[in-house]
């Protein structure tokens, strides 16, 4: 039977879960602090502006370069990209444009690029590419996740997609990515209890993979084990695959050994 509830995607029973993560300092997830969140991989200069006559284009080293790098170390890492969205909004707070300039009226043309880099991680062997995104409510950025989702899903050469909804309530943003073709949506339950509550309401994720960050990473023994157990049993049953998480990038072991707790005491095999 396939192993349904993993803690930071490995199985539950596997002994020394982090040795080799601890080593290297590296979490599975969230992470919230992008590897390529730089504008230059973009093709966009670091301090510039945005402005309605922006071009994208790709930086062919720098990005495949930082996940080769720990690839020769024999890790295999799941690179961390801010989404589309996260990038253009972020990059946007320098805008140039005049008033009522929205960067995201520049995502088409910014979808090209972004897509190109997908496909080049696939080829160098990236298995899954982590997408940070925040978790907008408005009609309009809806839409423009949807389209987002949908144009990266449907690419023939891709890693599999992992969608961080890494602030705010998910509310209807877990429906548009539960309609999408990602593989994998990631929930902060810590900070967004609310989560539970969309999940629910929408029916679930039965053919999707929900990576549940349960626990406080910055303080792991603020919350009861048995809360987010029960939490976590909840979820299980309205996912394809359940992952069980810290809700941080944490420095040290004991937020990834309380989440492995929360499978021994609250789930065991399921």
């Amino acid at each position: 039977m396939r192993q349904r509830t993993t803690v930071l995607g490995r199985p539950a029973t596997t002994t020394g879960l982090w040795e080799g993560w601890r080593a290297l300092g590296l979490t599975d997830l969230p992470l919230h602090h992008p590897t390529f969140r730089s504008p230059a991989t973009f093709g966009v200069a670091e301090g510039s502006a945005l402005t309605p006559a922006t071009r994208f284009r790709l930086d062919h080293g720098a990005p495949l370069a930082a996940y080769l790098a720990v690839r020769r170390l024999g890790f295999e890492v799941r690179p961390v990209l801010p989404g589309p969205l996260a990038f253009l909004r972020s990059t946007g707070g320098r805008s140039a444009g005049g008033p009522g300039f929205d960067p995201l009226s520049l995502l088409e043309a910014f979808l090209e690029p972004y897509a190109e880099l997908l496909e080049r991680l696939a080829t160098a062997g990236a298995q899954e590419v982590q997408l940070d995104e925040p978790a907008p409510a408005d009609p309009a950025d809806l839409r423009r996740l949807a389209r987002v989702y949908r144009r990266l899903g449907e690419l023939s050469n891709r890693p599999r997609l992992m969608v961080c909804l890494c602030s705010g309530e998910a509310g209807p943003a877990l429906a548009v990515l539960g309609r999408s073709r990602v593989e994998s949506i990631a929930l902060d339950f810590v900070t967004a209890p609310g989560a539970l509550d969309a999940l629910t309401r929408m029916g679930g994720l039965p053919r999707t993979t929900v990576v549940a960050a349960v626990v406080d990473g910055r303080s792991p023994h603020a919350g009861p084990v048995d809360s987010a157990a029960a939490t976590c049993a909840t979820i299980s049953g309205l996912a394809d695959r359940l992952v069980v998480a810290a809700s941080c990038s944490p420095r040290q072991p004991a937020p990834l050994e309380t989440a492995a707790t929360v499978v021994r005491v609250g789930l065991g095999h399921a």
